[in-house]
């Protein structure tokens, strides 16, 4: 499971690193879409107050570095140059800022409470500045033998029906509990208000796996703008692969 952008990215040689031999990933099925936020410090009440400012993300090349350079090039900042502004790398599923930055990516609604609980603001909901934006999808390289293909299949087949699960408004209190079973530092609130935002109508999880279109184009748009080197990427299916999907669905 990964971000869509990093799929794009090393396919199109835009990466943070330079693999070898050239890699063939593609996206099976989709997890979520929306869900990232930029947060900050108490004394930024802007987007435009962030001029300056120490920058906290987990890579520059790849994932949510460019929608973050996309929404201070929004706001009149010259998002082509945050490369030279940032000087930390976070990452995981903890909290892109602490005390030593002023503002980050964040993707992560569990994180961003402890984000906020600290004294960061959210400044940015990407949906809606930005509009849908696909962020985890499924991925493998390029099928070898079947075996491997009827593994996609069955593990798609699982994943979906786990998500549709999620969906279910009567499995969240169960689902708030299975999350704090593995984070159990998470304030049983702050479970619920995740579980919440991840199962909500425009942003979160999607049901059956399916692709946000809309949100693979964004990703296209955005990366467009701001990979290096400069490339006009405007066809999702070169990254995309939904025939697992539709395998696993018929068998469901």
């Amino acid at each position: 499971m990964s971000a869509f952008d990093n799929i794009v990215a090393y396919q199109e040689g835009q990466g943070e690193v330079a693999l070898e031999p050239a890699p063939d990933f593609f996206a099976f099925m989709a997890l979520s879409h929306g869900t990232v936020r930029l947060v900050a410090s108490s004394d930024a009440a802007t987007i435009a107050d962030l001029k300056g400012k120490t920058l906290a993300v987990d890579a520059i090349a790849t994932g949510y570095s460019l929608v973050l350079m996309k929404l201070l090039a929004q706001a009149g900042l010259d998002g082509r140059r945050l490369q030279a502004r940032i000087d930390r790398r976070h990452g995981g599923a903890c909290p892109r800022v602490d005390g030593r930055q002023d503002a980050g990516d964040d993707p992560h609604d569990a994180a961003r409470a402890g984000a906020e609980a600290r004294g960061f603001k959210r400044l940015a909901n990407v949906i809606d500045v930005i509009g849908p934006y696909q962020t985890i999808v499924g991925m493998a390289r390029a099928p070898g033998p079947p075996t491997i293909a009827r593994r996609i299949v069955g593990f798609t087949r699982a994943t979906a029906a786990a998500l549709d699960w999620l969906l279910d408004p009567a499995n969240r209190p169960e689902a708030a509990a299975i999350y704090r079973k593995y984070l159990p530092d998470v304030p049983e609130g702050a479970a619920a208000a995740a579980v919440a935002a991840m199962t909500g109508e425009r942003e979160g999880f999607q049901r059956g796996g399916a692709f946000d279109r809309q949100g693979l184009a964004t990703v296209l748009a955005i990366r467009s703008e701001f990979g290096k080197p400069q490339k006009a990427l405007t066809d999702p299916a070169r990254y995309v692969d939904d025939s697992y999907l539709r395998a696993a669905a018929g068998s469901r």
